[in-house]
């Protein structure tokens, strides 16, 4: 310390110091005012560090500067904090803007926008400002359709502090539908607030193929169901015909054919049953036919093998209002109610079960059963 006494703020610094920034102090100074600056600084070994500098001029009774003072504070720890920050914050950033989803930030309660990434205007084509205001999230953003639950599961799950995703369609801006799955993490604060991190990943192109792959599935199995009935079935048909009318001469003929008659007889019994066996395969495999009251018919069946078959009173109940004229969507209701009978029958213990069709709200009601 005692070799600086005496010596100017120049021995502290070096080539490293900002000229603008040392202009400047002097400009301040020179004008009688006080001033905070931040320079580059070196130490008697020659290396360097940052350093805060507060210097305020003194003045005499005269008015006449005297003097100066200086507070000099090494900043470094702080300045490569900052820098680590900053370098942070930017690969972030980076990777935010790489990356093919919308990451927003909300502070609850009352649903305020703390952030939102560059790639949701990419995706959704609205304005970053936009999602600031307010009831844009639920008014604008979610499709009509979907608002309500979606809105309801959200606040439900958010509630009980609960990460939870979903999936629904959101608006773009230019009037397409765009199906996003929404990842949420909720972290409660102490003061009984809570900020919500969300992930939004546009599936749109997920889900198309999604379909195309069922219906592409759906076509094959409506394709193997049309071969084995009209294939296998019909030779199965041909044959069982052949061997009954074999059986019907044998028993008819007068010269004993004991053995004979009864192996035309199991012969006769065994395709009767394949066919049978067949057509319940080729049944399953595409249960709906492709008209607007196919859905019906299968459930009818449905119904009534298993009060046959499984000795279980099922009836079905069709409803006027629950047309399914896309052949998939009937598949699957079928499959659903197929999948809930059989679990009636296993594992409820079910004596009576009813299959019914109707809508009611976009939706069609389960199957119901009693012991």
């Amino acid at each position: 310390a005692e070799e600086l006494v005496g010596q100017t703020p120049r021995i502290l610094q070096g080539n490293g110091s900002d000229r603008d920034t040392l202009n400047r102090i002097k400009t301040e100074l020179s004008a009688g005012r006080s001033c905070t600056a931040e320079l580059t600084s070196h130490r008697k070994d020659g290396t360097h560090y940052d350093a805060e500098l507060f210097i305020t001029p003194l003045f005499n009774s005269a008015g006449n500067r005297t003097n100066f003072v200086s507070i000099h504070r090494d900043i470094s720890e702080r300045k490569h904090a900052e820098r680590t920050l900053r370098d942070t914050s930017e690969r972030l950033q980076n990777l935010l803007d790489s990356v093919d989803v919308i990451v927003t930030d909300w502070e609850m309660p009352g649903m305020r926008l703390a952030f939102v990434s560059q790639r949701a205007e990419d995706i959704l084509g609205y304005p970053l400002d936009d999602w600031s205001r307010a009831g844009f999230r639920d008014t604008v953003l979610l499709h009509a359709d979907d608002r309500e639950k979606t809105i309801e599961f959200c606040h439900r799950q958010t509630e009980a502090g609960h990460d939870h995703d979903f999936t629904y369609r959101a608006m773009h801006a230019d009037g397409r539908i765009v199906w996003i799955h929404e990842f949420v993490n909720v972290t409660q604060g102490e003061s009984g607030t809570s900020r919500l991190v969300c992930v939004m990943v546009d599936i749109t192109e997920r889900r198309a193929l999604e379909i195309h792959v069922i219906n592409a599935s759906a076509d094959e199995r409506r394709r193997i169901s049309q071969d084995l009935h009209d294939g296998v079935g019909q030779e199965l048909t041909g044959l069982s015909m052949i061997a009954h009318a074999l059986t019907t001469s044998l028993r008819r003929s007068r010269v004993a054919h004991g053995d004979h008659l009864q192996t035309a007889e199991q012969l006769s019994d065994g395709l009767q049953h394949a066919l049978t066996e067949v057509r319940s395969i080729a049944r399953g495999l595409y249960p709906v036919e492709i008209d607007e009251r196919g859905l019906r018919s299968a459930l009818s069946e449905l119904a009534a093998n298993i009060t046959t078959v499984d000795n279980v009173h099922c009836h079905f109940r069709p409803g006027h209002d629950a047309d399914i004229t896309n052949a998939v969507h009937a598949t699957h209701l079928y499959r659903i109610a197929q999948e809930a009978t059989t679990n009636a029958i296993r594992h409820g213990d079910a004596s009576d079960i009813t299959v019914s069709l109707s809508s009611a709200g976009g939706q069609v009601t389960p199957v119901s059963y009693t012991h």
